[in-house]
């Protein structure tokens, strides 16, 4: 078992402890292979854009309503998201880390593809109406979500609400991990089933949703009701820091995952957003980072690697950057797109999936990843 680790104490010589060592903090750390990157959930970031994506590609008349059951429950990959970040955020967290410090690595990997994706569609949107109203600016700072609106938290680049939501998570994270980290294991499992009977009850009592109501706004948008989801996430990442391994293997989780996003299709749509699926969700994560800390050389597809890097950016741009504009292109050739055959709207939709893409990884390259390393500065913590 690996023993304390003294933080900073560089040209110490062997058997001497200096005054100047208690600035030094002495943690017990996992051992690091336990705090490796885990490749093959970057890979997964992708699957759940897509999902996405291919909500937004039927919403929007793209693809028909034929594809309705299997698309319309594509708003669960938001979700997937939360969980993962809650998870990924606990499990690479330092011991020596402090608040100031978190919160300027999370702007960095954040705001500035945020900044840049909401000027352009606000370009857009003074282009057609003219003057920006009010109502886009809390958009612009990521407080839309806490204004029960649909034209405040749609306002301009309309996926960005759930930016507002992590916004808040990442605000109370460093106050929240502490806590989480130091609980013992049984209040720590019932911790983890209360997020997921609130998260249920909360679909129930917003039961039925119905357009943009204010109880869609309470169940979907508003970050306190998806803060569970974070949190579930980090209390999956503390349970095998500690030791716990994934209940089911990667293929299993895999399956139950899919399962479970079938039957959010046809569930009420209050349960639709995370009711469901946030179970499955958490242990396919669970199950992929086991099986990656298992292999001594994850079997990670590299191209699955970087087209998880480029996620977030594909997340922000394919809606009001790629799909809205060139549908506009696709209608004014053939007509309405939707009534289209459905390999015409196939290929329509593929063409779109791969112009995000391509988007995506020019914002990565230009914005997105130069910037996030300028503004973490030179320690890069």
């Amino acid at each position: 078992m690996r023993g304390p680790i003294v933080h900073g104490c560089r040209g110490v010589k062997r058997g001497l402890t200096p005054p100047s060592a208690r600035r030094y903090t002495v943690s017990m750390e996992p051992a690091p292979q336990r705090r490796r990157r885990l490749e093959s959930l970057t890979g997964l970031r992708f699957w759940a854009a897509l999902l996405v994506a291919g909500f937004h590609l039927q919403a929007y008349g793209i693809l028909s309503g034929e594809f309705a059951p299997f698309l319309r429950q594509g708003l669960t990959g938001v979700s997937f998201f939360f969980i993962l970040s809650g998870f990924v955020l606990a499990w690479s967290h330092p011991s020596d880390d402090t608040p100031r410090r978190f919160w300027r690595r999370r702007f960095a990997r954040v705001y500035p593809a945020h900044l840049v994706t909401w000027l352009i569609a606000a370009g857009r949107l003074v282009y057609h109406v003219g003057a920006l109203p009010w109502i886009v600016y809390p958009s612009l700072v990521l407080v839309q979500a806490w204004v029960p609106q649909p034209s405040v938290y749609y306002a301009v680049n309309n996926v960005s609400w759930s930016l507002s939501c992590e916004a808040f998570f990442y605000a109370v994270f460093p106050f929240i991990l502490p806590r989480l980290t130091t609980l013992p294991t049984t209040p720590r499992r019932a911790l983890m089933v209360f997020l997921v009977v609130i998260t249920v009850a909360l679909a129930w009592a917003c039961h039925p949703v119905e357009g943009f109501s204010t109880s869609q706004w309470l169940v979907y948008i508003l970050p306190l009701g998806r803060l569970p989801e974070f949190l579930l996430g980090a209390l999956v990442a503390v349970e095998m820091l500690q030791g716990t391994r994934a209940p089911v293997r990667a293929p299993v989780a895999l399956v139950l995952a899919v399962l479970a996003y079938l039957v959010a299709g046809v569930v009420p749509e209050s349960f639709r957003y995370a009711s469901v699926t946030l179970v499955p969700y958490a242990l396919l994560i669970a199950a992929v980072a086991q099986e990656n800390l298992d292999a001594e050389a994850p079997r990670t597809s590299r191209v699955m690697v970087k087209l998880g890097m480029w996620s977030y950016a594909f997340y922000l741009v394919h809606v009001q950057l790629v799909i809205l504009p060139l549908a506009q292109v696709f209608h004014a050739w053939w007509g309405p797109l939707g009534v289209l055959p459905l390999p015409h709207q196939l290929g329509v939709a593929l063409a779109m999936v791969g112009a995000s893409v391509v988007a995506a990884w020019l914002l990565h390259v230009v914005v997105e990843h130069p910037l996030e390393r300028r503004l973490r500065g030179t320690t890069g913590r």
